[in-house]
């Protein structure tokens, strides 16, 4: 079964998601990372009277009162990481108290550190068909300065899993380490195979979003096929959605540039599937999204 993330409803009043969602064929429901506290426990009251279970939850759920960035697993000051975990301990522990499955992780992201804007000029030159030689210049540059970043981030993921694993499978919770959009989030895909390899026969797996290394590709960084080549084998769950050029999160369709055929190989009864859209997408579309990935067979 397909399970829809609240990213699609934003800020939206619990109670006016409560309506939304008994427009819709939806019996599953993944809890993203932007929800409030109040949002959250109307949805949780209003999804137990409707009959919709919850997947997954995104971390952190609910989001905290000063941003999701303000606390990061990866966060080499160690005041930030270790409220970053407690926080995430909070959200596993939500998640077992409402029967999900598995928690999403971002691990986070350099600080006083800007990368983001190199890709989109790397983004740029590659839609604008710029000359091949400034093309692979801007590549370049990315991929030394994210190479520069110190090594104590990936100690940080290490340490910080170390802890959360304990909980998530004393929970009886899968964790899922997600595949990020922009190069300088992490973990990267070095990074990603040397979390999955040191929590080898862990509670810790995969966590695909395709639309994310659908980018990565555009930008020439690394490939779908990449990914799922080195991690489908400990996939925990995937973020479907469709992509046009440089936009993701998009109702999955014949229109979408996303080739969903290479996912299903992967796919067992136990991956979650979750349909992750942008708050700018119809809800009126939802059901024609999943309709297209039934037929895709990634049910």
């Amino acid at each position: 079964m397909i399970a829809l993330s609240t990213s699609i409803f934003g800020d939206t009043p619990g109670p006016k998601i409560i309506e939304a969602l008994g427009r819709i064929d939806i019996k599953l429901l993944e809890l993203n990372f932007t929800l409030s506290p109040d949002q959250v426990t109307d949805i949780i009251a209003g999804t137990r009277q409707l009959g919709i279970a919850i997947s997954s939850l995104h971390n952190f759920v609910p989001e905290p009162p000063d941003g999701e960035r303000t606390a990061m697993l990866s966060d080499i000051d160690e005041t930030s990481r270790r409220r970053a975990i407690s926080l995430t301990e909070d959200t596993i522990r939500l998640a077992a108290e409402l029967g999900a499955g598995a928690v999403v992780l971002h691990m986070g992201q350099p600080r006083g550190v800007e990368l983001n804007d190199m890709q989109r000029a790397l983004r740029k030159a590659i839609h604008a068909k710029a000359p091949e030689t400034e093309i692979s210049k801007l590549r370049a540059e990315l991929i030394s300065a994210r190479k520069r970043l110190p090594g104590a981030y990936l100690d940080s993921m290490l340490l910080s899993l170390e802890v959360i694993v304990v909980t998530a499978e004393r929970m009886g919770i899968k964790l899922g380490v997600e595949s990020r959009y922009f190069y300088s989030q992490f973990p990267d895909f070095e990074e990603l195979g040397i979390l999955l390899q040191e929590f080898t026969g862990s509670n810790i797996g995969y966590w695909h979003d395709c639309g994310h290394t659908q980018h990565t590709q555009f930008c020439g960084l690394g490939s779908t096929a990449e990914y799922l080549d080195a991690f489908g084998q400990r996939l925990v769950g995937v973020h479907l959605h469709d992509t046009h050029i440089w936009t993701d999160h998009q109702i999955p369709g014949p229109d979408g540039d996303l080739d969903f055929g290479q996912i299903k190989p992967y796919l067992t009864p136990d991956t979650i599937r979750v349909m992750e859209l942008s708050k700018k997408c119809s809800l009126d579309e939802v059901n024609s999204g999943i309709d297209y990935l039934r037929k895709m067979g990634l049910e």
